[in-house]
């Protein structure tokens, strides 16, 4: 293997001498990490002033009690497809023990399965259902537009002032409509509330490692940004949205796979208010593996970008202020962030091919990379003690984050393509309840990891490149490691 590698090396090196002297190389490499540096720091800067905004000013958006007109319908939109009877069961039990008055109550369940399942499940459910809620079970025979088409199938049916969206899995506790309701009613002005939510299955490792992730993601992207006053986005779930309103901005955007930013945007840019309330909260199943997890994150990374291509002109063009929409910016591309990292592959090889150091060494380089880094660890740290996780905990938990990070690039890259040259990716549910897992190695991430170590021993020992080496050990052992969990079948 290393007589292979030096062959190599010799024979690149050669024609990249024929072809490219050293200073013009060098300013490349030089490009390639001032372009690197300046994401990283963005990213990490846009974070942590996001914290602060949580940590120091705080707002308490409080439930006022009494509504002084009479309680509206609420419709709650439910789109299916290929969940497990016990997990449409859940739900719905939930539903049907709200405080709220039952008659007040619709419950619009979309269908997309199979002509025969989609019978048994309306079967369950409006034996549930008898004399509580009202119910409406939708069978789409051409299901057009995927779940954005089966949201708007629900509204055009939904008799409800209010608009609920939940997921199969969402398990809404018993105060969740009444609080929602009566914010709403009081409010006026606020069109849109999301709620906080809480994974319900956190038993398992990777299951505890979503929910410290949440915990900071929700106190950033959520808490921080809503009290320096940004809008929050609306999710696709654990929403409750004025029907008016989706009706006036024309619904869900079929044409998208993140149909809840394509709403989000929309409603930014007439400058509708919309409101996070993390005193009110749902729960939610998070995926158990990292096959599953990486297949959610595959589609959520892709639907930022491709909601950015086909939003751009309207939003940059719209009248609502820079600030909001360079916050807008980073948020829908905020899962293409890590990919700055790619950047510095192009120095590491060549760093191998001319068997030199060619990353820029100085102690400005150092400072600016480490210093928004740090920052960003010393805020996700405070976040994670803040909610009581030990100190063991809390170091096992950012080494984990960190090496999720790393592993799930090439997916993030790939995705990230795809979207911008609009091309489709396969829609896949995350498998929830009872349902088969995906698990086993993540063999990609294992065959990576094995080439990245393969890569740092040999710039360490033959080439002489020692910071290269260890770049590249240390992205290695990243995905070597995510590897190793899955097949152990603990991620």
């Amino acid at each position: 293997m290393t007589e292979m590698l030096e062959n190599l090396t010799a024979l690149i090196t050669f024609y990249l001498h024929q072809f490219v002297n050293f200073w013009t190389l060098s300013n490349i490499i030089l490009i390639l990490f001032w372009i690197a540096l300046i994401v990283i720091i963005i990213s990490s800067v846009f974070n942590v002033i996001y914290y602060l905004g949580y940590k120091f000013k705080k707002v308490n958006y409080i439930i006022k009690g009494g509504i002084s007109t009479e309680l509206p319908i609420v419709s709650i939109l439910m789109p299916i497809r290929s969940e497990t009877l016990d997990v449409i069961e859940r739900s719905v039990k939930q539903i049907i023990r709200q405080a709220y008055p039952k008659e007040k109550i619709e419950l619009i369940i979309i269908s997309d399965d199979e002509a025969t399942y989609a019978e048994k499940i309306k079967r369950v459910v409006e034996n549930l259902a008898k004399n509580t809620i009202h119910l409406k079970f939708i069978w789409r025979e051409n299901p057009k537009g995927k779940k954005a088409g089966a949201l708007n199938e629900g509204l055009r049916n939904a008799i409800g002032k209010y608009i609920v969206t939940i997921d199969a899995d969402t398990w809404l506790p018993e105060d969740y409509i009444i609080k929602t309701i009566s914010y709403l009613e009081n409010e006026k002005n606020i069109v849109a509330v999301i709620s906080d939510i809480i994974p319900y299955n956190k038993e398992k490792e990777f299951g505890k490692i979503q929910v410290a992730a949440w915990g900071f993601l929700k106190k950033t992207i959520f808490c921080g940004r809503q009290n320096l006053g940004f809008t929050i986005p609306v999710v696709g779930m654990c929403s409750v949205i004025r029907k008016a309103v989706l009706e006036e901005i024309g619904g869900w955007d079929e044409s998208i796979v993140a149909d809840d930013l394509g709403i989000w945007i929309r409603i930014m840019i007439k400058k509708y208010k919309t409101v996070f309330l993390p005193n009110v909260c749902a729960h939610i199943e998070v995926p158990e593996t990292y096959k599953t997890f990486k297949n959610q994150q595959r589609r959520w990374a892709f639907g930022g970008v491709q909601v950015l291509r086909k939003y751009f002109r309207q939003l940059i063009f719209s009248d609502i202020s820079l600030i909001t929409k360079l916050d807008a910016l980073f948020y829908l591309l905020m899962y293409q962030f890590p990919l700055a990292n790619l950047l510095i592959f192009p120095i590491t090889l060549l760093s191998l091919i001319f068997g030199r150091e060619l990353f820029p060494a100085s102690y400005i380089f150092s400072v600016l990379f480490f210093i928004p880094l740090a920052a960003y660890t010393i805020a996700y740290f405070d976040s994670l003690r803040e909610d009581d996780f030990n100190l063991k905990f809390i170091i096992r938990t950012l080494g984990s984050n960190a090496v999720l990070l790393v592993s799930l690039i090439p997916t993030i890259l790939i995705s990230t393509i795809k979207a911008i040259l609009g091309i489709d990716i396969d829609w896949r549910i995350t498998p929830k309840g009872k349902k088969f897992k995906e698990s086993g190695i993540a063999l990609q991430e294992t065959f990576i990891g094995l080439f990245l170590v393969i890569l740092s021993i040999y710039g360490i020992a033959h080439a002489s490149v020692f910071i290269t080496g260890l770049w590249l050990l240390s992205f290695g052992a990243a995905f070597t490691y995510t590897g190793f969990k899955t097949y152990k079948h603990i991620w």
